[in-house]
């Protein structure tokens, strides 16, 4: 049995200790752990 995550289910950062709202208005979402900045969710 796989522990893994369905490859089509949505990762959910919400809740992640790394996942932060930037002030660059082009990118509002980061994650710190990976190193990126998003435009979405």
């Amino acid at each position: 049995m796989s522990t893994e995550e369905p490859a089509d289910k949505p990762v959910v950062c919400n809740d992640c200790s790394h996942y932060y709202i930037t002030h660059v208005a082009t990118f509002r979402y980061g994650c710190r752990a990976l190193e990126f900045k998003s435009k979405r969710h």
